[in-house]
């Protein structure tokens, strides 16, 4: 126990120095001091006074709601009777460490931290403020006052106790949030591993497609291509995670144009069939200020979203500004598939899982939301398109 000090604050100290003048050169009356009786009276603050022997005269009903009832021993018992320890509560306290037997010896100490475990109770964080109370050059007693820096519990229904419960929640959705990563990051090296496996052989079957069964050479494709949408989630799902793991997006300026460039070459280069023309206003340059990885893998997503809703694998991308708002909207370039695929993108708003590209449509929507924004889903005669809305000067913590 390091925590002392030559001097209590001003207001205990007030109290301390009134108490010893009244009994100064007098034997000491304990039940007659009205100064006395007034700090015993404290709701809030446990007091406890000890003569020069170590037993407890006084002991109020504040204290005994922190440590107990008065246990009228010596004090080289005080320490194992109330299970007293250090602040981190891994040392017990040894008899003479005891602030009350601290002051009998003569020493001030002010705030010091120390715990206590009463049996079937979690730990109790006390304060402790002593100072000895002396006849002339004697001591003739202790004062004690503590207070308990941890009143409030999950349970109670005070400011103190919300804080708390506020608290905990915040922890248990971080740890979950973090499961929830790890979760996403084992299911994307445990089925990648095995769809790389499946896609070399199936590329291995297809260089020698002319010795198959007809049956077997029909089967390829279907193959080929349920191991491509499975790659594709699987990349979403990465991405997905790495947002997850983000508290925020890391904002700089951009150019949203650029980067839409660059989102077109990462499309085009997991499809080399895909068409992509990219459409712009007056100007060449659309500045913002965004996480420019998140809003690349978040265009990239919607390309590949719309790409399966045209039947010629063509995408438009419109990239534009309006006030504090810039939009990356996206739509079929060739002859609109079937009313039901576009309804599959439509009803993205409210059932992701009938998208194929639900995981895709769910991180531009994450990335947009990041950015103050949002994302529009609009149905035409053209199509289905899809609009990543960002602010231009998102409101994030730096």
């Amino acid at each position: 126990m390091t925590a002392s000090c030559q001097r209590a604050p001003s207001g205990v100290q007030k109290t301390l120095d009134s108490w010893e003048s009244t009994t100064t050169g007098e034997s000491m009356d304990v039940s007659g001091d009205a100064l006395v009786e007034a700090l015993f009276e404290q709701r809030h603050v446990g007091v406890a006074v000890c003569d020069s022997n170590g037993r407890l005269l006084r002991f109020n009903s504040a204290l005994e709601s922190m440590v107990g009832p008065a246990v009228h021993s010596s004090q080289d018992t005080w320490a194992s009777a109330y299970r007293l320890s250090d602040a981190s509560g891994a040392s017990p306290l040894t008899p003479g460490e005891v602030p009350l037997a601290r002051a009998l010896a003569g020493e001030i100490v002010v705030d010091a931290p120390i715990t206590m475990r009463r049996p079937g109770e979690p730990v109790r964080h006390l304060h402790c403020t002593t100072t000895p109370l002396r006849q002339g050059s004697r001591i003739t007693a202790a004062l004690v006052l503590v207070t308990q820096v941890t009143e409030a519990t999950e349970d109670d229904d005070s400011a103190a106790g919300h804080k708390i419960r506020a608290a905990r929640h915040r922890q248990r959705m971080n740890q979950m949030r973090d499961v929830s990563v790890r979760l996403a990051a084992i299911a994307n090296h445990q089925i990648r591993t095995p769809l790389t496996v499946i896609r070399g052989h199936v590329e291995l079957l297809e260089a020698d497609a002319d010795h198959l069964p007809a049956p077997a050479r029909r089967a390829l494709p279907a193959i080929k291509s349920g191991v491509d949408s499975l790659t594709e989630a699987l990349t979403a799902l990465s991405h997905a995670s790495d947002l997850a793991h983000a508290t925020d997006p890391t904002l700089e300026p951009i150019d949203l144009i650029d980067v839409a460039e660059r989102a077109i070459t990462q499309a085009c280069a997991v499809h080399p069939d895909i068409r992509v023309q990219l459409f712009t206003g007056p100007t060449d340059y659309v500045p913002a200020s965004a996480d420019p990885l998140w809003v690349r893998r978040a265009i990239a997503a919607l390309i590949d979203a719309v790409r399966d809703s045209t039947s010629d694998t063509g995408v438009a991308v419109h990239v534009t500004e309006d006030g504090d708002t810039v939009r990356v909207s996206l739509s079929p370039a060739g002859t609109p598939q079937a009313p039901s695929v576009n309804a599959k993108l439509t009803n993205f708003r409210g059932d992701s899982t009938a998208n194929p590209h639900g995981l895709g449509m769910l991180l531009a929507q994450t990335v947009a939301l990041a950015h103050d924004g949002g994302l529009d889903i609009a149905e035409s005669h053209a199509g289905t398109t899809v609009t990543l809305l960002l602010s231009r000067e998102p409101d994030v913590p730096p």
